[in-house]
């Protein structure tokens, strides 16, 4: 079937191709303001998730340097110790053979890996293992103790809240700190809100 167009639907068609061959300046507007609120939204969610990820791979870096430590203390049946750099436990730590289980590097000691962090976006520190840890040829630690990760990326959220800890317990065992109580900041061993004031 075959349909003939009229005179004035062709010059319709005709003016509606001319007259849309662009954007005028108020839909232009319009489409920015969109694009700007869009990006509004979505830059602080990438940036929070971008900075979830930084704590969760520091975190990790130090947990599976426990991990390795204890593994090779109970396979080599050797005392094998992580002593943190001369600044601190953010900036790195040595893994080592320990020979003497005195947590430092004598002669005799063999190096097994040095871990450099340094970035003075995070802090991590413990009360317990102020300068290393040490573990014995059965994999246990010198006693119970946590290791605190607090980051400073975003100094506008509650520090307590972005606080997370590594809790070593009486045999060497590594976990990470959860929140068990619901109000969103972890808790150390003891059940403890962490505090990063």
């Amino acid at each position: 079937m075959v349909t003939l167009c009229t005179d004035g639907v062709l010059a319709q068609m005709k003016r509606k191709t001319k007259n849309d061959q662009g954007l005028t300046l108020i839909e232009l507007i319009v489409t920015l303001a969109m694009a700007l609120i869009v990006l509004s939204i979505g830059i602080p969610a990438f940036q929070s998730l971008s900075q979830t990820n930084f704590r969760t791979t520091k975190v990790n870096d130090l947990v599976s340097s426990l991990h390795r430590a204890r593994s090779k203390a109970i396979f080599g049946n050797t005392s094998v110790s992580i002593r943190r750099s001369e600044n601190g436990w953010n900036a790195g730590w040595s893994i080592f053979e320990d020979g003497n289980a005195n947590g430092a590097i004598d002669a005799g000691d063999e190096l097994l890996r040095a871990v450099d962090r340094g970035s003075p976006l995070f802090t991590i520190s413990s009360t317990e293992f102020v300068d290393s840890i040490t573990f014995d040829s059965a994999g246990n630690s010198a006693g119970a103790g946590t290791f605190l990760y607090c980051g400073n990326e975003n100094p506008n959220a509650l520090r307590s809240q972005r606080a997370r800890a590594i809790i070593i317990n009486g045999i060497g065992h590594a976990r990470l700190s959860r929140d068990d109580n619901g109000n969103g900041i972890h808790e150390d061993r003891l059940g403890t809100d962490l505090s990063c004031n």
